[in-house]
């Protein structure tokens, strides 16, 4: 029984690894996507937002697993009733690790992890310090981050992924991200 287990889980990585085979050694990805904000703070309203992302991603041949470093920039709006408001730039340098759980040639589904760092700023000389009341502060953090995602990708070359950035309290995002792997 040992034997026939030992057997069966060489025959799966070798399948699953031979799969990844057709995946070049090192990947470009570059893309775009919305996202959205559910922390209002104390705003009334979140407008979603863009984003847009480049990736470089050293792919391992033996197991369906990638790693490599991700940038990011998102920006979204918050508003009052009033039409006073605020818009966020956030931007983000993370090391991401992707699994391929379902290889099936033109067709591949992942679930990846991020983590790394997140600079944000309002686009705005301002910050809200109550209604109507705004105070710049020239302080910009540079909080961890991290990002769950899952995601599919078609024929080696188009990637669609979902996914949340936990960043600081007032950027954390859920996106949804269109790119094309070079």
């Amino acid at each position: 029984m040992k034997k026939i287990v030992i057997l069966l889980l060489l025959s799966f990585f070798s399948i699953e690894g031979s799969s990844q085979n057709k995946r070049r050694v090192v990947s470009v990805e570059l893309g775009a996507g919305v996202l959205y904000s559910f922390d209002k703070e104390d705003f009334n309203t979140v407008y979603p937002g863009g984003v847009l992302y480049g990736e470089v991603r050293y792919n391992l041949k033996q197991i369906p697993l990638d790693f490599g470093l991700s940038a990011s920039a998102q920006i979204f709006s918050r508003k009052f009733n009033k039409g006073e408001g605020l818009d966020y730039l956030s931007k983000n340098i993370m090391v991401v690790a992707d699994y391929y759980f379902y290889n099936h040639g033109w067709f591949n589904a992942f679930v990846g992890f991020g983590a790394g760092i997140g600079f944000f700023d309002n686009l705005q000389d301002v910050e809200y310090k109550g209604e109507g009341t705004y105070v710049w502060s020239q302080n910009q953090k540079a909080p961890l981050c991290f990002m769950p995602r899952v995601g599919l990708e078609f024929i080696n070359h188009f990637r669609v992924s979902l996914g949340y950035i936990f960043e600081d309290h007032a950027n954390r995002n859920l996106f949804l991200r269109v790119g094309y792997i070079f």
